[in-house]
């Protein structure tokens, strides 16, 4: 009932997912016609067994040349997918992102280290990304972390695993970790014993860890001083260009007593920059004939959450919005299918009853 609503009577994400599950299959194997009794394939019978014999076989080399493909880039296809996974995130982030010109610093510490990794990777710098709280809250272990990495700079430098010291010998390497926080506590990743106390001058590390937390408490103790560098926050000059930026970006603009108010609200919250962004995202919903009294802005960030929160609440109902955030945020883990989150709700009664209050049901003819 809540698909017919939501018109969306085609299921165009398990239709695209089952198109790309389709085209990594390189080879199948080939049509089979055979009869067959009530009780299936009869190995006893001389027909189905030479069946059941070619397809065995059709199957075993089909899996011979896929291990052989990953054997021989070092790596398998769960590595494949979480360094893509990775790299995507790191393009996302560093869209739109803009800096003063030189360094690219007052930006929020990770969309500055994509960009810096988008801009190198753009050369000849083999550049590999982990952004190690992508996945919160789960947290990555440090062992499989380093094997990963490893076994993508093998690929890219088409090495057969396990990675030689030195072998790197002429290309520049950068390897990037965001957010050594959060590490999972298995192997004391925090005290930093898997840290190489110096590289080789073509390999270079780049991570980020919280002010204050244990891993760079740990790296201070470990590394010069001259190998730190701290981001600073957000002015409120940088903060009002960004906006600017971001709304240039949308190809929108504001009027004056709209730029005011956000103005305001920037200046308010000492110009952070998550709150800047939110403030866009919600700058972005006025129109030029928006009322005066109607141009509001959280006073902090949790306010400013809080309006976004109850902005959606009156535009699609608390129902429904409560259960859509509550199944989303208790599969995290495994993820969760907009078809398969639809199905989910439309079994609720108490969301059907509200979508069909703010709107009609769909018609029968």
């Amino acid at each position: 009932r809540l698909s017919r609503l939501l018109h969306a009577a085609v299921d165009g994400e398990g239709r695209s997912l089952m198109a790309a599950l389709k085209s990594r299959l390189h080879a199948m194997p080939r049509l089979h016609i055979v009869q067959l009794g009530g009780a299936g394939a009869d190995p006893r019978k001389p027909e189905h067994g030479r069946y059941l014999t070619a397809f065995c076989q059709e199957v075993m080399s089909h899996l011979k040349v896929e291990l052989d493909g990953c054997r021989s880039d070092g790596s398998s296809l769960e590595e494949d997918e979480e360094a893509r996974f990775h790299d995507e995130l790191c393009t996302r982030l560093a869209e739109g992102v803009q800096g003063r010109d030189g360094l690219l610093e007052e930006l929020r510490l990770t969309a500055l280290l994509c960009r810096l990794a988008r801009t190198l990777a753009q050369g000849t710098t083999i550049v590999v990304i982990r952004l190690l709280a992508a996945r919160h809250p789960l947290a990555p272990d440090i062992n499989d972390v380093i094997l990963s990495v490893c076994r993508q700079l093998c690929a890219a430098l088409q090495l057969a695993p396990p990675l030689q010291p030195g072998i790197a010998r002429g290309a520049t390497v950068l390897v990037v970790l965001d957010s050594l926080d959060s590490l999972s506590d298995h192997c004391h990743a925090s005290k930093l014993r898997w840290l190489p106390a110096r590289l080789p001058p073509n390999v270079h590390l780049l991570a980020s860890a919280d002010d204050g937390g244990m891993a760079l408490a740990n790296a201070r103790l470990k590394l010069d001083d001259s190998c730190f560098f701290r981001v600073g926050g957000v002015s409120l000059e940088d903060g009002e260009r960004l906006v600017e930026a971001w709304l240039g970006v949308a190809r929108r603009k504001l009027t004056a007593e709209q730029r005011e108010a956000v103005g305001r609200s920037l200046e308010a919250a000492s110009g952070g920059l998550l709150y800047g962004r939110l403030a866009v995202a919600v700058a972005l919903r006025w129109a030029s004939f928006t009322a005066k009294a109607e141009l509001r802005l959280g006073a902090d960030l949790q306010d400013m959450l809080m309006l976004m929160m109850l902005a959606l609440e009156r535009r699609h109902g608390p129902r429904l919005v409560g259960g859509a955030l509550g199944y989303i945020s208790h599969v995290f883990r495994e993820g969760l299918l907009e078809a398969e989150l639809r199905d989910l709700l439309s079994l609720d009664d108490d969301v059907i009853s509200e979508v069909y209050r703010l709107s009609p049901p769909p018609s029968p003819s």
